[in-house]
């Protein structure tokens, strides 16, 4: 593989102030973890300077309005045309390869693609011929992941200030619906675990930092209660089971309930 320029390319760990003790566990992890990273690495947040790592530049977009404003004003001051999105809260667990990181992000350059999973999530329409990339079709859910690699100036026109992480992935899919280009990685570039859901530690979380030392702050937050964790479980797997039924037929299915129901 020829020389791939990775000076247009960065890592942005989005956090706010909030989550502000995570994010010196991130950028640790991303160290410990991908020691030959060849890209700039960003952190983002809201008005706490993050000083931790000299490698490491700080980004702030001022006081928290909402997650998508603040995004926005975090990427507008970032030079870098393709950008590594991750949040603070989903800690890397394994150590990427870079040559086939560089080889993904080689592939996004060459097929003008403008977003690009990390991991098969939801699982694509179709798989190119070498079997190592998805493509989303027009139309398709979930086509907008924010844990991706954007191009960053269509991650800005996809943005629309006042949403949540959770509602872009669910109405930026909608805007996007019929423009960009969406692919995906069909073997998963790296491992992530999630540490924080609705404020609280995670279970998985804190086995992680049973098998690798995260050094978790536990008086910072409560462990996620195991009422909530059940309603968690069951919901995640409500979710998983209705992602197998294809995205068309749902369509389908939801456009009879709507004249069923005469909901306009």
């Amino acid at each position: 593989m020829s020389q791939i320029t990775t000076d247009d390319t960065a890592i942005l760990i989005l956090s706010c102030d909030k989550y502000f003790d995570l994010q010196e566990l991130a950028v640790l992890l991303l160290r410990r973890f991908w020691v030959d990273c060849p890209f700039k690495v960003y952190v983002g947040g809201n008005t706490l300077v993050f000083d931790k790592d000299a490698s490491v530049q700080c980004v702030l977009s001022g006081r928290d309005e909402d997650w998508s404003s603040s995004l926005r004003k975090i990427l507008e001051q970032i030079e870098e045309k393709y950008v590594f999105l991750f949040l603070e809260d989903y800690v890397l667990t394994s150590a990427p390869s870079t040559s086939e990181i560089l080889y993904f992000l080689n592939t996004v350059k060459t097929q003008d693609i403008n977003n690009a999973h990390y991991y098969p999530a939801p699982l694509p329409d179709h798989v190119n011929e070498d079997g190592k990339f998805g493509v989303y079709s027009p139309g398709a859910p979930y086509r907008a992941t924010v844990e991706s690699l954007w191009e960053r100036d269509y991650l800005l026109k996809l943005l629309l200030d006042g949403e949540s992480p959770w509602d872009f992935e669910i109405m930026g899919s909608y805007r996007c619906s019929y423009s960009g280009r969406h692919w995906c990685s069909m073997a998963p570039l790296f491992t992530l675990v999630n540490l924080v859901e609705k404020g609280h530690w995670t279970q998985e979380g804190v086995e992680a930092d049973r098998k690798m030392g995260l050094g978790l702050n536990m008086e910072k937050r409560k462990v996620l209660q195991k009422s909530t964790l059940i309603k968690s479980i069951c919901e995640r797997l409500f979710f998983n089971l209705i992602k197998k039924i294809p995205w068309s037929y749902r369509v389908k299915m939801m456009a009879m309930l709507r004249k069923l129901l005469i909901s306009y």
